[in-house]
């Protein structure tokens, strides 16, 4: 790592004086795989990097992992003088528990030293190593909703929209266009809620290069926060929760063979056991209407969540190259699947954990239905240098780990429940 440390330092220094670190920076950030990710300051002058919101993170870009890097070399090689004199080494020997910062006074006095760097790359360490953990690709909490940036921190009021329908066909002479507008009806969303964790690094830790330990943490943290993120996901796309509020009526159940404000099935009393048991589901959505245009609800991408109890049953009948039936002759007839679109099947060990059943089953079109409202996407932030906790804990830098946001049932007509 040092002969990297050294070279990156090298090249650092060379871009600085042509104006082009923030290129090195970038083609730094683009080998981590975090080149989609939106860098900033933040008011008090410390370093933001933050996920796209929506994008999973892409692990087949990442051409150098979190863990190659030794913090101890980076400190040392990219902590300078302003005028760019390294000073990282000097600094790192003043951290020794022997020394306790006695040479550290004769450094400040040589002039101010500049520590941005290697906040910058200490930064979007950390932030690599946080995506991963946090968006693990195990997870399917991302694949069954739509992220909607939002401003709005508080509940959401989500007109519905009305449509002209069938008029639109044919419009006669010298008659007015009908206008598609906001109707009167609505769907109330939750409030958002913010989490996240700091990480302290600490001389100790730049001292005995203690890199690994540091990004476990870090990992630990993000990935409590994915699995948090999954779980209220589920919650509210398999009905554990009741969120659905249409206009001014209480929250309903997602799934029921009955709904006010708008009757309408989807639940499905058949377990899933051949290609019957899905052609019943879907026959429900033939039944179901859209609240605002009385026209049926199409399904588009269908996707099936099943728990673990029934993957290779869900795997089996989606599938087949083909069935066979037998009569009560014992004649057996042999046809092709019919099922012949293609499904998205999702299982993870969650959706058991969050139904406590084996038996459970969905389809539907669920990102339709379904949302994740975010304020913001997963960001870390950097304390300044600096900051209050420099003189009372050691610390030489400091990073907030944050996100907020809240799962939303806009729609529970796109999904239906077997069981």
């Amino acid at each position: 790592m040092t002969a990297f440390a050294e070279s990156l330092a090298r090249d650092i220094r060379n871009a600085k004086r042509h104006g082009e670190e923030d290129k090195v920076l970038s083609q730094l950030s683009e080998s981590m795989g975090i080149e989609d990710a939106h860098n900033g300051i933040n008011l008090e002058g410390g370093f933001i990097w933050q996920a796209e919101s929506g994008k999973r993170f892409d692990r087949s870009k990442q051409q150098i992992n979190p863990r190659e890097f030794s913090i101890r070399d980076l400190f040392e090689n990219l902590v300078t003088f302003e005028d760019g004199m390294p000073v990282g080494r000097e600094l790192v020997e003043s951290f020794s528990p022997r020394k306790h910062g006695r040479n550290f006074a004769p450094l400040l006095e040589a002039g101010p030293i500049d520590h941005a760097t290697f906040s910058n790359i200490t930064g979007q360490i950390f932030f690599t190593s946080t995506l991963e953990s946090f968006d693990q690709p195990e997870l399917i909490g991302s694949r069954v909703t739509r992220t909607v940036p939002t401003d709005l921190q508080e509940e959401e009021k989500i007109p519905g929209i009305s449509l002209p329908g069938d008029e639109a066909e044919a419009i006669g002479a010298n008659q007015p266009y009908p206008e598609v507008g906001v109707s009167e009806e609505w769907v109330m969303t939750p409030e958002k809620v913010k989490r996240g964790y700091i990480l302290s690094l600490s001389k100790e830790a730049v001292f005995g290069d203690r890199t690994g330990l540091l990004l476990d943490r870090a990992n630990k943290g993000a990935e409590m926060m994915g699995l948090n993120k999954e779980k209220r996901i589920l919650d509210a796309v398999l009905g554990i929760d009741t969120l659905y509020r249409r206009n001014d009526g209480a929250a309903q159940g997602t799934y029921g063979n009955t709904h006010t404000d708008g009757d309408f099935d989807n639940l499905e009393t058949a377990t899933l056991e051949d290609w019957t048991d899905i052609e019943a589901a879907l026959l429900l959505f033939d039944a179901i209407t859209d609240p605002n245009t009385a026209e049926p609800i199409m399904i588009g991408s269908k996707q099936v969540i099943v728990p673990t109890a029934l993957l290779f049953t869900a795997q089996r009948i989606l599938g087949a190259t083909e069935v066979r039936e037998i009569t009560n002759s014992n004649t057996t007839t042999l046809s092709p699947n019919p099922i012949n679109a293609t499904y998205e099947l999702l299982s993870n060990q969650y959706v058991k954990d969050r139904t406590s059943s084996a038996t459970q089953w969905f389809i539907g079109d669920f990102a339709r239905g379904f949302t994740y409202r975010e304020n913001w996407p997963i960001t870390t932030e950097e304390e300044r240098e600096g900051g209050p906790r420099a003189f009372s804990h050691d610390t030489v830098a400091r990073f907030k780990v944050t996100e907020k946001g809240v799962p939303a049932a806009e729609e529970i007509r796109y999904a239906v429940r077997g069981k």
